[in-house]
C-alpha cells in the first residue's frame, strides 16, 4: 500500500519537475532508513496535497 503511494508520489514528482524529484528521492531515502513509520506516510500524503 505504501509502495503504491510512493509510486504515485514519484509520478507526480516527475511531472512537477526538479523540486518534485528532489523531494521524492529524499522521501525514498528516508523511508528506506526508517522502515515505513506512520508519521512519514502522513508526511508523504501532505506533500501530495501540496503538489496537487
Amino acid at each position: 500500500m505504501l509502495l503504491i503511494l510512493v509510486f504515485v508520489f514519484g509520478a507526480l514528482a516527475a511531472v512537477t519537475g526538479f523540486w518534485g524529484f528532489f523531494f521524492f528521492a529524499a522521501a525514498l531515502a528516508f523511508i528506506a532508513r526508517r522502515l515505513f513509520p506512520a508519521f512519514l506516510v502522513a508526511f508523504i500524503v501532505l506533500l501530495l496535497l501540496v503538489l496537487l
